[in-house]
């Protein structure tokens, strides 16, 4: 039997919250800014922007941990009135301008965002690099059933069927229950070569700690099987992260397939359009995961801008190997022969 949210009740596991309204809350803003190592700052029409330090120089994310920029709204959506600023305004300045406060700026515009191609040319135009990325996007208008309609045939017998062993899927808010999440974590970047997971724990803590971020786990037989990190707003959700635990015990109940599904269907409950279930480069087996849910590759870029200082210093730095150097001192000394790389490479 799967215990699975009453979509009923849907509304109730988390308010509708716009993307963009993550950065609203300026204490989980510099919370969030912690174990990432960067620096919250404050960008007129954007809430926040990340700045941290590589070479000596200033770095600029608007978005980080592959997050989007937010989304640019008609004027009649956002209730401004017709002569007031466009709705990219906010963006616009952040491209004109970021430039001249940081040695490499980064910003990846949401595949939603209406004004996303006008965006790219205008930074194209600026000297900006326009780097092609792709995600994936599934529309949820409709009920569970006719989302699962949309299934592989594959994907709705399985779905559909008993599992052997007890399954529940639960949506938990906060911090709280990340020690049932954590050792997924652990054990997939194990599998990944990792030494250890990508990102701290101190990171999911205040990432939980926003009203916006959902943790997702599905239980098999009383034990945690898989997990999934989620940011759910009005515009659209965004399956930021997911972990599992493959072995035999697990492996006939489908137990992602089984979270997924309830998932999308206390998704489509509270009324959001859409969910963005990520980037798959180089992952064709994940990739046809997700469009086997009627997920569908939709393009977007990720807008780049490096200053020819940044440039010289981040190629002198690959040729002599020294990925992570914090400052120019350090590559000075690292240059003359003889001596030693640093030991920590700078995050992402």
């Amino acid at each position: 039997m799967i215990d699975r949210a009453d979509p009923a009740d849907a509304a109730a596991i988390a308010p509708r919250i716009d993307l963009a309204d993550w950065w609203a809350d300026p204490a989980w803003r510099a919370a969030l800014a912690v174990p990432l190592g960067m620096t919250a700052l404050a960008w007129p029409g954007l809430g926040t922007v990340y700045q941290r330090r590589r070479f000596g120089l200033a770095q600029l994310e608007l978005a980080p941990l592959g997050l989007y920029a937010p989304v640019s709204v008609s004027q009649r959506a956002s209730g401004r009135a017709p002569d007031s600023a466009p709705a990219s305004a906010p963006l616009e300045d952040f491209i004109d301008r970021a430039p001249r406060r940081a040695a490499r700026v980064t910003l990846n515009l949401d595949p939603l965002d209406p004004c996303r191609d006008a965006l790219a040319a205008r930074a194209a135009a600026a000297g900006w690099q326009v780097l092609p990325r792709s995600t994936h996007l599934l529309a949820l208008d409709g009920a569970p059933e006719a989302l699962r309609r949309g299934y592989h045939a594959t994907k709705r017998a399985q779905v559909r069927r008993a599992p052997a062993l007890p399954c529940r899927v639960e949506c938990v808010r906060g911090p709280g229950r990340l020690d049932d999440y954590w050792p997924l974590y652990e054990a997939a970047a194990a599998r990944w070569g990792r030494a250890g997971p990508p990102y701290p724990r101190a990171l999911f803590e205040a990432l939980l700690a926003s009203p916006a971020v959902e943790l997702w786990l599905m239980h098999v037989a009383g034990r945690p099987a898989c997990g999934a990190v989620v940011f759910v707003g009005r515009r659209a959700a965004l399956y930021w992260q997911g972990a599992a635990r493959i072995d035999e015990h697990t492996r006939g109940t489908f137990p992602m397939l089984r979270l997924m599904d309830a998932l999308i269907a206390s998704l489509a409950a509270r009324g959001v359009p859409w969910l963005n279930l990520g980037a798959s480069e180089g992952l064709p087996s994940v990739a046809r995961f997700k469009e086997e849910l009627g997920a569908r590759a939709v393009a977007y870029p990720t807008l780049r801008r490096e200053s020819v200082a940044w440039r010289a210093l981040a190629a002198l730095a690959g040729l002599r190997g020294l990925r992570g150097l914090t400052g120019l001192g350090t590559l000075r000394r690292a240059a003359r022969p003889g001596a030693e790389a640093p030991g920590t490479p700078a995050p992402g």
